[in-house]
C-alpha cells in the first residue's frame, strides 16, 4: 500500500507536480519534489455518468473506511438539542403543495447543491481561528489583471470595461456548495490604483456586515465595530489561480471556522400558518435574551446587505406581519406579503413576460435568511436558509395583476364567471396561482356594480373584480356555489412536498450502522441512498450513516434521504426523517411497524400479480411499459375525494384518513389515489418487470405540484405520466421526451427526487 500523504501537504498551486505545505494561514516555501503518492480514494459515485446508474442494488458488502467529515449543510437543516432527557430534532414531514406554478423565471438551475469533490481539491479544515484572521499568499502576478482575465463581463455583475473586475482568484463562501459569497476583501498593494506599490502579497481579510437595516435605522448584528468573520459557522476559502496566475485545474478549498462566544440557533422552517407566511422555529441558545430574524441579499460590489425582519424573545416567529399595507383605505388584504424576503432582481415574470434573468451571483445564491441569538452584547452566527433553494421562493409576494387583468380585465358578467384561480408573483419572481375564495360578506356596492373580493387561498393576498348588481340574485348563495366549484376544479396534481417540524427523539436510542434485512426491493442511485432506504423500509429509528457520508464523493446525507423517500414506495408510514450533522439519520413513523409490514406485503402481492397478468418475460421493455401503464389506468381512478379533502382544509398537510391516496397503497390496494400514488405504483410495477424506472416530482405550470415517472427503454430515458394517461385523452403522455410535455402539461422538475449531482443523467432523449 502506498504511504499516505502527511497532513498539510497538498498539490503545489504553483505547479511543477510536487507538493507544498499549507501552514493553516498561507502556502509556505516548503516543497516536496519527491512527494509521496497519495493512496487511491474510495471510488466516488459518478458526478455525471454517460447513462444513469442502475437504480436498484443489493446491500453493500461493507462500508468504506471513514474519514473526518466536512460538516456541510444542504436543504432544510435539522437540529438536535437535549432538554430533560429528550432531544428535539427537526424532521422532514410530507405535506401537500398549495400553489400552481404558471410561469418560471427562466435561466435559474433547479439543482442548487452538487457534490464538488471531483471539481476541487480540499485542504484540511482550519478550526477555531481568531475572528480577525487574515490569509496571506505570495504570488507573482497582479491580482487586478488575473481577475480581469477570468471574470465574466456581465451586466448583472456590474463589471464592464474601465471598472475593476470582481474577485476571481480568491473568494470566500459560507456554504459548502460554494454559491453564497461571504463578506471578504481581497487586497494586493501592487494592484491598488490609489496607493500602488511593488508588494504583490495578497491578503484575504474579513468583511462581514456588522448591522442590518431596520426601518429607517439600523440594528447591530455583530459585537464588533470592525468587520470580522462573525456571521457564519463555516467559511470556505477558494483559491483558483496558481502562483503565476494560471487557472488551477482543480481550485483549492479550505474550510475554516472561527471562535464563537454564542452558539448558533439551530432552526427549522415550514409554512404552518396556512396563509403563505414563512415560519421559523429554533432551539433556545444558552444566555440569549433576544433573537433577530435577518434576511440578506448579495451585492454587486461590497459585502452582503442585511435587513431585520423581526425580533423576539420567543423561539418561534412568522412573517405574517412582514407586509406592505395597501395604500387604499380599508383594504382587506396587504399589497404585498413576505415583503423583505423578495428574492428576485428587476422585474417579475408577471411584469416582463420571461422575467429578469439573474446573473451568476443572483437567482439561486443571492438571498438568504436566518436567526441570530444575542444577549445585547454578544451575537451568534446564523444558520443560512437559501430563500430560493429551500423552497421559500414559492411563497406569495403580490398579486400578478398584469396576468390577471390580461385574462379577465376588471369585471366579469356574473359571480359564476369569476376566475377559479388567482395568479400571484412569488418571492422568486415567478407567476404562480392559488384557488380563488370569494367572501361575500366583504363585497362592496359601487354604483351599478358589486366590488367582489377574491382572496387567493393559502395566502394573505386578494384583489377586487366588478360584477353587475343586476346579474346577482343572492350574493352569498352565489359566492358559496362559486367557492365549491373553484375547489372542485382544482387540477389532478396534488404531489407531496416536504416541510420541517419538530418531533421528540430519545437521545439514548441505540443507533444501528449495518445494512438491515429487508424483504422488499431497495432503490437508490448511490450506496448511501440505498443504505438509508433499506432502513426506512425496515422501520429503523436511528441510523449511523457517518461511514458513508464521509466517503470521498458521497452525496450529503439529507440529499440522499430526499432521494430515498422519493424512490422507495415500500418505505411506508414515515412521519418524519432528518439527518443530524450529516452523521445520524433519525426517523419517526405514524403507525405501528406491524401494520406497516402488513401493508408492505399486500403491496408486494398486488405488484407481482399485476406484472404476471399484464406482461410476459419475452416482452420488450417498451411493450412492458405500455402494458403496465394500461393495466394501471384500467384498474385505478384518480382520488378526487382525497384531493378535495386536502383543498377544503386550506392546509398543506395530507388530510387525516387519506394517507394511502399519496402512496402506492392507494391505487394498488384501494384502486384510487392522487398522482403520487400512480407514480409510486408504476415505479414498483416497472421495477418488478425488470425495467429500470424512477419517480420524478416537479411542478406543472398550469396545475401545481405533480409526480410522474421516467423509464429506461433500451438505454434511453423516457417520461410516463400514468395519472394523466388515465383520462379520455388516453396515453398522450406515454414514453415521451421531457420536451413532450407541452401546453397545459408543461412542467419543471424539482431537485429532491434524485441526488443533485445525478439529476442530469435522467434527461430524456428527444424522439
Amino acid at each position: 500500500m502506498a504511504e499516505a500523504t502527511p497532513a498539510g501537504w497538498y498539490p503545489d498551486p504553483a505547479g511543477g507536480g510536487g507538493r507544498r505545505y499549507w501552514d493553516g494561514t498561507s502556502w509556505t516555501s516548503h516543497v516536496s519534489p519527491d512527494a509521496p503518492v497519495q493512496p487511491a480514494a474510495a471510488a466516488p459515485e459518478p458526478a455525471a455518468p454517460a447513462s444513469a446508474p442502475a437504480h436498484a442494488a443489493p446491500a453493500p458488502a461493507s462500508a468504506p473506511a471513514p474519514r473526518p467529515p466536512r460538516k456541510r449543510r444542504k436543504g432544510l437543516i435539522i437540529g438536535l438539542s437535549v432538554t430533560g432527557g429528550v432531544a428535539l430534532i427537526a424532521v422532514v414531514t410530507l405535506v401537500v403543495g398549495m400553489f400552481t406554478f404558471l410561469r418560471p423565471i427562466e435561466g435559474v438551475p433547479a439543482a442548487l447543491h452538487t457534490d464538488l469533490s471531483e471539481q476541487y481539491d480540499y485542504t484540511d479544515p482550519m478550526l477555531d481561528l481568531d475572528r480577525d484572521h487574515e490569509f496571506h499568499f505570495d504570488v507573482d502576478y497582479l491580482l487586478r489583471d488575473v481577475n480581469a482575465a477570468n471574470s465574466p463581463k456581465t451586466e448583472q455583475s456590474g463589471y464592464e470595461e474601465g471598472r475593476a473586475a470582481p474577485d476571481w482568484a480568491f473568494q470566500v463562501y459560507y456554504d459548502a456548495a460554494l454559491t453564497h459569497e461571504a463578506g471578504a476583501t481581497v487586497v494586493q498593494p501592487a494592484s491598488s490604483t490609489s496607493y500602488p506599490s511593488d508588494d504583490r502579497r495578497i491578503r484575504v481579510v474579513p468583511n462581514d456586515s456588522t448591522y442590518a437595516r431596520a426601518g429607517d435605522g439600523q440594528r447591530d448584528i455583530s459585537d464588533t465595530a470592525s468587520s470580522e468573520w462573525s456571521l457564519h459557522d463555516e467559511y470556505y476559502l477558494v483559491q483558483r489561480a496558481d502562483k503565476e496566475g494560471n487557472p488551477l485545474a482543480k481550485p483549492i478549498v479550505t474550510m475554516f471556522t472561527v471562535k464563537r462566544e454564542m452558539a448558533t440557533p439551530v432552526a427549522s422552517l415550514g409554512t404552518p400558518t396556512g396563509d403563505g407566511s414563512l415560519a421559523l422555529d429554533w432551539q433556545a441558545v444558552d444566555g440569549a435574551t433576544e433573537y433577530l430574524i435577518v434576511a440578506s441579499e448579495a451585492q454587486v460590489t461590497g459585502p452582503r446587505s442585511y435587513t431585520l425582519l423581526g425580533s423576539t424573545s420567543d423561539t418561534t416567529w412568522t412573517s405574517t406581519s412582514v407586509v406592505k399595507e395597501s395604500g387604499l383605505q380599508n383594504e382587506p388584504w396587504p399589497e404585498r406579503q413576505n415583503d423583505a424576503l423578495k428574492a428576485y432582481e428587476g422585474s417579475s415574470a408577471d411584469e416582463e413576460g420571461a422575467g429578469y434573468l439573474p446573473g451568476p451571483n443572483y437567482g439561486t445564491s443571492g438571498w438568504d435568511f436566518g436567526v441570530i441569538a444575542t444577549d445585547g452584547k454578544r451575537f451568534s452566527p446564523y444558520q443560512s436558509f437559501d430563500t430560493i433553494g429551500q423552497g421559500v421562493g414559492a411563497l406569495p409576494y403580490q398579486i400578478a395583476t398584469a396576468t390577471l387583468r390580461g385574462t379577465i380585465g376588471t369585471s366579469v358578467p356574473s359571480v359564476a364567471a369569476l376566475p377559479k384561480t388567482i395568479p400571484f408573483t412569488s418571492l422568486d419572481g415567478a407567476t404562480r396561482a392559488a384557488i380563488t375564495y370569494v367572501d361575500a360578506s366583504q363585497a362592496r356596492p359601487y354604483r351599478e356594480w358589486y366590488m367582489v373580493p377574491m382572496f387567493a387561498r393559502g395566502t394573505q393576498l386578494g384583489t377586487w373584480t366588478y360584477v353587475p348588481q343586476a346579474a346577482v340574485t343572492d350574493l352569498q348563495a352565489e359566492a358559496d356555489a362559486f367557492n365549491a366549484a373553484a375547489l372542485a376544479a382544482a387540477p389532478p396534481t396534488g404531489a407531496a412536498g416536504f416541510q420541517l417540524v419538530s418531533a421528540p427523539v430519545d437521545p439514548n436510542i441505540e443507533t444501528v450502522d449495518t445494512y438491515p434485512d429487508v424483504a422488499y426491493p431497495v432503490f437508490g442511485s448511490t450506496e448511501l441512498t440505498r443504505f438509508i432506504a433499506a432502513h426506512l423500509i425496515a422501520g429503523s429509528k436511528a441510523v449511523d450513516i457517518s461511514a458513508l457520508t464521509s466517503a470521498p464523493g458521497a452525496p450529503q446525507g439529507d440529499d440522499a434521504l430526499d432521494e430515498a423517500l422519493a424512490q422507495n414506495p415500500y418505505a411506508l408510514g414515515v412521519k418524519g426523517a432528518g439527518v443530524y450533522d450529516n452523521k445520524t439519520l433519525y426517523v419517526t413513523y405514524d403507525k405501528d411497524h406491524s401494520a406497516i409490514e402488513a401493508q408492505q406485503a399486500e403491496i408486494k402481492t398486488a405488484v407481482d400479480a399485476a406484472v404476471a397478468a399484464a406482461t410476459t418475460p419475452e416482452m420488450s421493455a417498451r411493450d412492458k411499459a405500455v402494458a403496465l401503464n394500461d393495466w394501471l389506468t384500467a384498474h385505478a381512478e384518480y382520488d378526487y375525494v382525497a384531493l378535495e379533502a386536502k383543498n377544503a382544509t386550506g392546509a398543506e398537510v395530507i388530510p387525516d384518513g387519506y394517507e394511502d391516496a399519496w402512496t402506492a397503497a392507494g391505487v394498488l390496494l384501494k384502486q384510487a389515489g392522487v398522482c403520487a400514488s400512480y407514480a409510486d405504483a408504476y415505479h414498483l410495477l416497472m421495477q418488478a418487470a425488470d425495467v429500470d424506472s424512477v419517480v420524478v416530482t416537479g411542478t406543472v405550470y398550469s396545475a401545481g405540484r405533480h409526480a410522474w415517472n421516467k423509464v429506461n427503454i433500451d438505454g434511453a430515458w423516457l417520461a410516463v405520466d400514468s395519472t394523466w394517461n388515465d383520462s379520455p385523452d388516453a396515453n398522450r403522455f406515454l414514453l415521451i421526451p421531457d420536451s413532450g410535455f407541452q401546453g397545459n402539461a408543461a412542467r419543471s422538475e424539482e431537485a429532491s427526487w434524485m441526488v443533485d449531482s445525478l439529476i442530469s443523467s435522467y434527461a430524456t432523449t428527444p424522439q
